[in-house]
């Protein structure tokens, strides 16, 4: 059956361990909004929520059935921490053909061209899981940070996390929005949710600096919990910010 698309879509911002303080948020969007014709976008943790939200899965039962048990068993002195929780998300879903999501979701890569310089890149459409889960695994990379080697290769190329070049000045959906120009087409309605949404009187770059510290804590189930709990809260404390898409 094709799928009937609108003119709208969500995008997630990079954030770290606030990957679960977004999973919180999307699981009252799941909650709250009809997602059943709109596109998906995000970049590094923005990408595993967009991709997460996208599968249209019960979020909730995700997180503490499926997430926390991952995440309690992490060594998290392993530089590989983020390749692993991937891999096990790909387990979960190895029997789901999730090139249902082409077109729908788009995942935002940094790529490293011949010359040495950097740009931001639009994935959305993959040949099989294991493709689009390279994607992720390259959204998420930070070299020497996230793994010990310089780069992530993907599809031939050496690539990074998309945060890279967007350099905090140009959003996730504008590298959509770009690509759709080139092809002729028109640019969607972006609903644009960064770990300072709904923070207003903190300092972005705390929030970022908080967001990457975290991940010092994420086989602490407290802390994860928290984060998915607090995300909750803000977003049913703000439903008026998802006007565009609630449920009639």
């Amino acid at each position: 059956m094709v799928k009937v698309k609108n003119n709208k879509g969500i995008c997630f911002s990079g954030g770290g361990a606030f990957f679960f303080y977004f999973l919180g948020i999307a699981s009252v969007i799941q909650d709250q909004c009809d997602i059943r014709f709109i596109d998906f976008c995000g970049s590094s943790a923005g990408a595993l929520t967009a991709f997460i939200l996208a599968l249209d899965i019960n979020i909730d039962n995700f997180f503490y059935n499926k997430l926390l048990p991952i995440l309690e068993q992490l060594d998290i002195m392993d530089k590989h921490v983020t390749d692993v929780i991937i891999d096990n998300i790909r387990k979960i879903f190895k029997d789901t053909d999730l090139t249902k999501l082409n077109n729908q979701l788009h995942i935002i890569i940094t790529q490293l061209d011949p010359v040495g310089d950097v740009f931001s890149k639009s994935l959305n459409t993959w040949v099989d899981n294991d493709d689009l889960f390279q994607a992720l695994v390259t959204s998420c990379f930070i070299p020497f940070i996230i793994g010990s080697r310089f780069a992530n290769v993907y599809q031939g190329n050496y690539c990074f996390d998309g945060g890279i070049a967007l350099k905090g000045k140009k959003k996730p959906y504008e590298c959509v929005d770009e690509a759709y120009k080139k092809k002729g087409k028109k640019k969607k309605k972006w609903l644009y949710i960064s770990t300072s949404t709904f923070f207003d009187v903190i300092p972005n770059i705390v929030v970022t600096a908080s967001a990457l510290g975290l991940m010092l804590f994420i086989n602490n189930r407290n802390v994860v919990e928290n984060l998915y709990k607090l995300g909750k809260k803000h977003a049913a404390e703000n439903l008026n910010f998802f006007e565009d898409i609630k449920k009639k």
